[in-house]
């Protein structure tokens, strides 16, 4: 499947999903506020992206770690959970992140704990980091917006991040359109540990060489537990 269309399709699915998200939260919600928490599906978006657009097996099974993570974390935009609760749900999912690409990387065992123990760390510093920015909800949409610009840019003709990229801007830019009324969508907490997770991914992928250069260049190589987890490219 091409990237044009999983970013079409995205881009549609994002808005139903906004819509009917807008539509059942007022159902549910007597009070009225606005719907937060729709960031939670941010890490779907990437995991089904980076599924279809064949992406490593590292990345899927890191976006699957953040994906659970993420729809945990939103019961605190539905409903509060203590600050002991959400830190662990931080860790833990940065802990996966790591595991998904330095079990196979044939580390020793000191280097493979320290490492899993700063992915946690680096994931957990950044969602609190990120979720600084409830200010204003637009905010973190540009930088998401950013993120995939950038990715899109700079990302070396790798499908990984090509993947990632096209689910970003797929996902966040029909989301913007429907946030620019007030009270009417909002990201929530839940989005910053979607978004911290895609940094975290992008820090172990750099240590263990996992963001490839592009296709048949003199240097292209697939680590070990970069296996495609996507269907196969048409022969």
């Amino acid at each position: 499947m091409t990237l044009v269309l999983i970013s079409l399709l995205a881009a549609v699915a994002t808005w139903i999903a906004a819509l009917a998200y807008r539509r059942v939260w007022k159902r549910l919600d007597p009070r009225g506020r606005g719907p937060p928490g729709f960031g939670a599906v941010l890490a779907p978006a990437l995991l089904t992206a980076a599924l279809l657009g064949g992406a490593s097996r590292a990345l899927c099974l890191a976006l699957a770690a953040a994906t659970v993570g993420s729809l945990i974390y939103w019961i605190d935009d539905a409903r509060e959970m203590s600050a002991r609760v959400r830190v662990a749900i931080a860790a833990i999912t940065g802990l996966a992140i790591g595991a998904a690409y330095f079990l196979e990387a044939g580390l020793s065992l000191p280097v493979l704990v320290v490492l899993l123990m700063l992915a946690a760390f680096v994931h957990l510093a950044l969602v609190n980091t990120i979720n600084m920015q409830d200010g204003a909800d637009l905010n973190l949409p540009v930088f998401v917006l950013l993120t995939g610009a950038l990715l899109l840019a700079y990302g070396g003709g790798s499908t990984d991040w090509r993947t990632a990229a096209i689910a970003c801007l797929a996902f966040t830019a029909p989301f913007a359109l429907q946030n620019r009324r007030p009270r009417s969508i909002y990201f929530g907490d839940s989005v910053g540990l979607a978004f911290a997770a895609l940094f975290t991914i992008m820090g172990a992928a750099f240590l263990t060489g996992g963001a490839q250069p592009p296709e048949g260049g003199a240097h292209a190589r697939l680590p070990r537990g970069g296996r495609a987890c996507g269907p196969p490219p048409p022969i």
